[in-house]
């Protein structure tokens, strides 16, 4: 009852294939509209966002990719695949993704800031603090931005001196 069957012109050619046709479900190859396409990508995020949510981060990254092969202009995709590839713990993709949403979507600063996030987990902590403090003087009320500048300038200032360089003490530390 649920088998799907190929209608058409009876194997005019007598080789049997029509059999082969129909033991099998048929695939058309005809290309989909733009707005179902932003549908089926959209519901390929939901999916994405699911395993997400359940700490399924590998699974989470796949659904989007997949999403993305369907509306690769899709930034709200692509934003949420940059931030779980920085939670898988591949900040370096990460970094490619959200530059990506940037170049496109320059007002996008929700990318900003988790490019912050990931340049500050590879320890790049002057182009976490450039990304934030960006993303702060576009929209002064971005609490997030602002949170992370404060702790990065209190943790980092706390471990260094206001002085000058740090001492030989300091290096072997």
């Amino acid at each position: 009852a649920g088998s799907l069957r190929v209608v058409g012109p009876a194997d005019p050619a007598g080789s049997g294939d029509d059999a082969k046709a129909n033991a099998t479900p048929a695939r058309h190859e005809r290309a989909l509209d733009p707005t179902t396409q932003g549908k089926l990508a959209n519901l390929q995020a939901a999916v994405g966002d699911a395993y997400r949510e359940a700490g399924e981060l590998r699974d989470a990254i796949d659904a989007y990719r997949r999403a993305l092969e369907r509306c690769p202009q899709f930034h709200d995709i692509r934003h949420r695949l940059g931030s779980a590839l920085r939670e898988a713990g591949l900040p370096g993709q990460a970094v490619a993704e959200l530059r990506r949403v940037l170049r496109s979507a320059p007002d996008h600063l929700a990318s900003a800031v988790q490019l912050g996030l990931a340049y500050y987990g590879m320890g790049r902590l002057d182009e976490a603090v450039r990304e934030w403090a960006a993303a702060l003087a576009r929209d002064p009320g971005r609490a997030d931005a602002l949170l992370y500048l404060r702790l990065v300038k209190a943790r980092h200032s706390a471990a260094s001196t206001p002085s000058g360089p740090a001492s030989d003490d300091d290096a072997t530390a």
